[in-house]
């Protein structure tokens, strides 16, 4: 999600790499592995937010919320604090260019959804789909999925919540007036997994497609992209454009006016998304 005119980070940029790695100073080795790309998202939007270095400390009321987080880790209180800060920064930003970069836990494992949603689904998805994980021990909340009796609800609770969340940030776009100053780009990093309980042939979660998560088939690394920019992407047009994850950059780069870094084999996706 970028309100246009401000350069993102990417892997490629010294600051990320220095993000990630002062990171270690504050979370356990576990909590890190367990959802490194949650906790990154908090320092991104803050580096992205407040234009700092790398190497300066995240904000003490940052770091004592992702503590608590890290402490008692899960789904439900990464989604929440990702989904609250970045409807926060938005308020913070409207004036001005930004980036953020929003990674969403829902679907991925544990299968887990609130209650409010979890009721919307209970018996819909039958037979239904049990998953014994781990609730207990050393390695709860560390290396393992606690249990699920319930997984094919689960998911489709995990995908109800990922839709509100999402539009809460569209919804916040619109209250502040810079909805069409501003391009949503949403997919995924991979084809459908099967951990915690999720049966990914139930759904048909791969399309149809061979393999699912960690395949080199197209299952597993053919996903699909939607792209939102009002005035610019014309509405319920499609393309069978192939792209990956590294042309993201280049992309980027060409609309905000920026040169493309020379260390990436990206390609600019952007005469597509104009049509």
């Amino acid at each position: 999600m970028s309100n246009l005119g401000h350069q993102p980070l990417s892997p490629l940029d010294g600051r990320y790499r220095a993000a990630t790695q002062e990171l270690g100073e504050y979370f356990s080795e576990a909590a890190l592995n367990r959802a490194r790309v949650s906790v990154e998202i908090e320092w991104l939007i803050t580096l992205c937010a407040e234009g700092v270095a790398g190497s300066t400390p995240l904000p003490a009321k940052t770091i004592e919320s992702l503590r608590g987080v890290a402490k008692n880790f899960g789904e439900k209180e990464i989604a929440q604090i990702a989904t609250t800060e970045a409807v926060t920064k938005h308020e913070e930003n409207k004036d001005q260019p930004f980036f953020l970069f929003y990674a969403l836990v829902q679907p991925h494992a544990e299968m887990y959804a609130p209650e409010e949603y979890m009721e919307k689904y209970r018996g819909k998805y039958l037979p239904e789909s049990s998953y014994v994980g781990t609730d207990g021990g050393p390695n709860f909340r560390k290396h393992a999925y606690g249990s699920q009796p319930e997984a094919h609800a689960a998911f489709a609770a995990m995908v109800d919540v990922m839709d509100d969340d999402i539009g809460d940030l569209v919804a916040k776009l619109e209250e502040l007036g810079i909805a069409d100053d501003t391009l949503i780009i949403f997919t995924s990093d991979n084809g459908p997994h099967q951990e915690g309980g999720h049966d990914p042939d139930y759904f048909n979660s791969n399309g149809g497609l061979r393999g699912q998560k960690r395949d080199l088939y197209e299952g597993g690394i053919r996903v699909p992209m939607i792209a939102w920019w009002p005035g610019h992407i014309a509405p319920g047009t499609t393309t069978d454009h192939i792209s990956a994850f590294w042309d993201v950059l280049p992309t980027i780069s060409e609309i905000i006016g920026q040169p493309t870094p020379e260390d990436t084999d990206g390609v600019s996706f952007l005469p597509t998304l104009l049509g």
